[in-house]
């Protein structure tokens, strides 16, 4: 679970793609279980966690 966890926050950093993607590149069996785990887990949405590294380049 870590795995997929590390996978998504590494897409969400530096790509700009949708969130059922990032799913699908993460290993998660669809857009409903990603978003739930990464909250539950990370404790902000996968659109928050994104929205931190806005602006970064």
């Amino acid at each position: 679970m870590e795995d997929r966890l590390n996978q998504a926050k590494f897409i969400l950093a530096n790509e700009k793609v949708p969130k059922t993607e990032v799913a699908e590149k993460s290993g998660f069996a669809n857009g409903k279980t990603c978003h739930d785990v990464f909250k539950e887990q990370v404790g902000i949405s996968l659109w928050n966690y994104q929205k931190t590294f806005e602006g970064e380049s």
